[in-house]
């Protein structure tokens, strides 16, 4: 009896190592969006505020550049804006006493009027106020298109102005430089006080919260595999086997040669396409993890 026990056990041993064996449908490995965060605009480093394995987010400060001479140059561009705005001239104001002027030319035109029909003016008398009057109308045009072109010239400046100071603005923003996403930072490049210019790579960070198992399928399986299908994905990590719920979310629409890492079932099998499986990351799945999937 003791020998059948024994016997069955080992039985049951191997049908347990043979179950986690299993022949998995896809192999592949497991890929998370990796983002260089550059510099926006050259000056010299003033702090850094993340190192390298420090989990950041979104919008979250990682470094300033020196940000005086912006500085400097707005408030200048600020005050030539406030000149610019002060000369602005009143038609109205400017053409008072013009306008004045007139209306005492027009009272005594009703007065002259009223003397030539009573025989006490001559028309000549009327028609010199007449003249006048006229000769103000045209001087009082004449100055009004003179401010307005005036007017014209300072506000055109003045929206010069405005568009420089606000890109003076945008380069002492792009100083801040900021996370472009949450992830953690996996790369830092510089170091403070460094000279960086435009373009220059700072950090690199990878967010393993959009993390995903991009797996290959050989073709004979690809008539089961479907957007939003619901498969298992398995993969060790530490030693430990892990097991997790995945959901077909691409699927390459051109086939491609199988991965050097990558097994298939059938070692003739050239021809493989890729499907991007999303999983959730509980804290434990990393980039470069190879993992296994199974069609549910």
């Amino acid at each position: 009896m003791k020998i059948e026990s024994t016997f069955f056990s080992m039985l049951a041993i191997l049908a347990l190592v043979s179950c986690s064996h299993e022949k998995s449908d896809a192999t592949g490995v497991f890929e998370a969006p990796m983002t260089t965060v550059s510099a926006e605009t050259s000056g010299k480093i003033l702090s850094i505020n993340a190192s390298e394995g420090d989990l950041v987010c979104d919008g979250d400060q990682l470094l300033l550049i020196d940000t005086v001479q912006l500085f400097l140059k707005q408030r200048l561009l600020e005050r030539q804006r406030q000149t610019a705005s002060a000369v602005l001239s009143d038609a109205k104001t400017q053409t008072e006493s013009l306008r004045m002027q007139q209306e005492q030319l027009r009272k005594e035109q009703a007065r002259l009027d009223r003397l030539v029909k009573a025989g006490a003016a001559t028309p000549q008398q009327k028609e010199q106020i007449d003249n006048n009057i006229l000769t103000l109308e045209w001087q009082i045009k004449a100055l009004e298109e003179n401010i307005s072109d005036a007017n014209a010239a300072h506000q055109g400046n003045a929206a010069s102005l405005d568009i420089q100071i606000e890109s003076v603005k945008d380069l002492i923003r792009r100083c801040h430089v900021t996370s472009p996403s949450s992830g953690t930072i996996v790369a830092r490049y510089v170091e403070e006080g460094e000279v960086v210019a435009e373009g220059m790579p700072l950090f690199k960070q990878i967010d393993l919260n959009k993390i995903y198992l991009r797996a290959y399928f050989e073709g004979r399986r690809m008539s089961e595999v479907k957007l939003g299908r619901m498969v298992k994905v398995r993969t060790l990590f530490g030693g430990n086997e892990r097991e997790y719920d995945g959901t077909i979310s691409w699927i390459s629409p051109e086939s491609e040669f199988t991965p050097k890492s990558i097994m298939t079932s059938d070692d003739r099998s050239n021809l493989v396409y890729a499907v991007k499986i999303t999983v959730e990351n509980d804290g434990f799945l990393r980039n470069g993890l190879y993992g296994e999937v199974w069609l549910k």
